[in-house]
């Protein structure tokens, strides 16, 4: 796979980078990626090869790679940046794709501005986080050391692709990736799904044990316009291990929304 174009622009008062991985077969549309917490724009490598029908733009969230500065500290910033890079970028119409904490960014951006569709994966509306990882963030913060790697790989990952994308995770400085923690532990929309109405595909891991299955069936229940795919033997990283399983569904859901 060629490497992305990397795009420099103004997002939400914020110098920016983005990754734009440019459709490599007749293009069908165009998907936005919003990674999770201590992660950047590296996460949506795996999904963009396996996509080569789509242009997919992935940015890097504040705080992080080429979007210097003081991270977030609540979904709302996070959403409003993203808006400002999809407005930046004068995507026409674009499938915004959220993973775990870019999830909840990618369904409070919704409630802010309409889009063509949500991919919503290994995520909830409400996204609280345990005590004890919060805490071990908050000493990782305070004594600068590096930040903690990924958690929830399916069994039989690659191990190439942990280990490449690990090292990306623990390039995010400690203190942003606490920033990201405490914003999905504050984020909680459960009663406020009612109020959207753009087509929705949410994506769980059977075997997920951060976002179990039963918070997509919640917001299968409650969106107005989703559906539901449970991806067997799959675990919180399924953006990720196992791509080339969701791609499918991505692609027909992009293209439907186009």
């Amino acid at each position: 796979m060629s490497a992305p174009e990397l795009v420099s622009l103004r997002a939400a008062g914020r110098d920016a980078v983005v990754a734009v991985h440019r459709a490599r077969a007749p293009r069908v549309g165009t998907l936005l990626f919003v990674h999770g917490a201590g992660c950047d724009r590296h996460v949506a490598g795996p999904l963009a090869a396996a996509l080569p029908e789509l242009d997919v733009i992935a940015p890097d969230l504040p705080g992080r790679g080429g979007t210097p500065g003081a991270p977030c500290t609540r979904v709302a910033e996070l959403a409003a940046f993203v808006g400002g890079v999809i407005d930046a970028l004068a995507v026409p119409r674009v499938v915004v794709m959220g993973h775990s904490l870019g999830g909840g960014v990618a369904l409070e951006l919704a409630m802010t501005r309409p889009l063509a569709g949500l991919v919503l994966a290994a995520t909830g509306a409400r996204l609280r986080v345990h005590p004890s990882v919060l805490e071990a963030m908050r000493v990782q913060a305070a004594t600068s050391t590096e930040s903690a790697s990924l958690l929830g790989w399916s069994p039989g990952a690659d191990p190439a692709l942990i280990a490449t994308l690990d090292a990306h995770a623990r390039a995010v400085p400690a203190a942003t990736s606490l920033a990201d923690w405490l914003a999905a532990d504050a984020f909680d929309r459960l009663h406020a799904l009612d109020a959207l109405d753009a087509p929705t595909l949410i994506l769980a891991g059977a075997d997920d044990p951060l976002t179990p299955p039963k918070y997509a069936q919640h917001l299968a229940a409650k969106l107005r316009d989703a559906r539901v795919e449970f991806v067997s033997g799959a675990g919180h990283m399924l953006p990720l291990d196992q791509a080339p399983r969701i791609a499918p569904f991505v692609r027909d859901f992009v293209a439907a929304c186009a």
